[in-house]
């Protein structure tokens, strides 16, 4: 049985699952990120956790006293709240641009096979 944390992270007011937000577990390294489809998973021994969701143009959330049992894996759902002054305004653009622009050059960057 594989145990740890699993669960979402929905935009509050428009219910859409939010990608790229960072879940850090406190006084635990390695971060997990969120898929495309709003969704994580973080293997942990069993415990009691504090959890807190972020992600630019958002305000974090954190969720206190989770309990992870040895039995199965424990949800947890985010419900993150659009930060206006992220979102807004020239710097914001411009954040916006680049991580569009990076998206597209990967995504038409050529596969090297080393064999």
């Amino acid at each position: 049985v594989v145990h740890g944390i699993r669960g979402f992270v929905f935009d509050s007011k428009t219910k859409v699952p939010v990608s790229g937000v960072v879940i850090h577990i406190h006084d635990i390294e390695h971060n997990v990120t969120t898929y495309r489809d709003g969704d994580f998973f973080r293997v942990l021994s069993p415990g009691v956790y504090d959890i807190t969701a972020e992600r630019v143009g958002y305000e974090s959330e954190t969720k206190r006293n989770i309990i992870v049992t040895n039995q199965s894996s424990t949800y947890v759902e985010f419900k993150l709240k659009s930060n206006d002054s992220y979102n807004s305004g020239p710097l914001a653009s411009t954040i916006k641009e680049i991580y569009d622009q990076s998206k597209e050059f990967i995504r038409h960057r050529p596969l090297c096979l080393i064999s």
